[in-house]
């Protein structure tokens, strides 16, 4: 991820590129398929251009399809990525097996010499579309339970898809291998898998927003709509958390919750309800 950054801001501040500045975007880290196979990417969503030393916004010269050439951007990546695992190398931090480690110099020389691909094009179906399929994996895991069509005492069925054929289809693993599938995608503690850097970097994010849109002559954002849990919820799911599952009509109230058998007593905090509200009790 630190990689796809340094690459992304380094053509930003290339005079050839027609920004010559500091360009911005959100990083993902996606490390599966639909067969829960390891398959580590990075998903960037980065705007056409980037504040110049002016703090002036400038437009990508590109005509839309793209924001760098695809191939440059490929090996520029390619360069610092291999120099990232040959630094780590040298400094002893990388785990190999005997064969591995006495075949480093020739397996990296191989990956200099492959041509590697970055893809790189503008969204189809517009921002909002990219917003709202990449915002699906910010809090997801490699497999949804819907997926899952059945579990024994040996093996574990779930349905996947197959991009190539365009075909929904069944696959079938003993339990131990589906465990391990699953546990490769168990991110390290404390690892950040959505970052944000360049103008959009934390740190900086509302003053260079207020820069390229006073630039732009752009309107300032409406004011964050701001949601009760329940309000939340509700508009993300379609189901009000609240309402009785079976008639939907009553509303569910807590009234009390047995304490467990040991351990200390839980104090949940109740809802208070205006006088006069009417209201179904389940």
């Amino acid at each position: 991820m630190t990689c796809v950054k340094n690459t992304l801001l380094a053509f930003g501040t290339d005079p050839k590129q027609g920004i010559n500045g500091k360009v911005g975007g959100i990083n993902l880290l996606h490390t599966w398929t639909q067969q829960m196979t390891f398959h580590p990417h990075v998903h960037s969503i980065v705007p056409a251009g980037g504040l110049n030393s002016k703090k002036q916004w400038v437009h990508s010269k590109s005509r839309g399809d793209f924001l760098f050439p695809v191939k440059a951007m490929s090996r520029l990546f390619r360069g610092k990525l291999l120099a990232g695992i040959h630094q780590l190398f040298k400094e002893g931090k990388l785990t190999l097996t005997p064969k591995l480690r006495a075949e480093y110099k020739h397996m990296k020389n191989k990956l200099y010499q492959k041509e590697w691909v970055v893809y790189s094009k503008k969204a189809f179906g517009g921002p909002a579309q990219v917003l709202e399929y990449l915002g699906r994996y910010t809090h997801k895991i490699c497999i949804s339970n819907y997926r899952i069509l059945s579990i024994s005492k040996t093996h574990v069925k779930f349905r996947y898809l197959d991009r190539k054929a365009g075909l929904s289809r069944v696959k079938r693993l003993p339990g131990d291998q589906f465990l391990r599938l699953f546990a490769e995608h168990i991110l390290p503690f404390r690892f950040i898998k959505t970052r944000y850097f360049g103008f959009l970097a934390p740190r900086f994010k509302k003053v260079n927003l207020s820069r390229a849109r006073k630039s732009l002559n752009a309107p300032p954002p409406p004011a964050k709509q701001k949601l009760t849990t329940r309000e939340f919820i509700t508009m993300t799911t379609g189901k009000d958390p609240y309402l009785c599952p079976c008639c939907e009509k009553g509303e569910m109230v807590i009234v009390t919750i047995i304490p467990a058998i040991r351990g200390s007593p839980i104090k949940p905090r109740l809802r208070i309800f205006a006088k006069g509200r009417k209201f179904g009790i389940i």
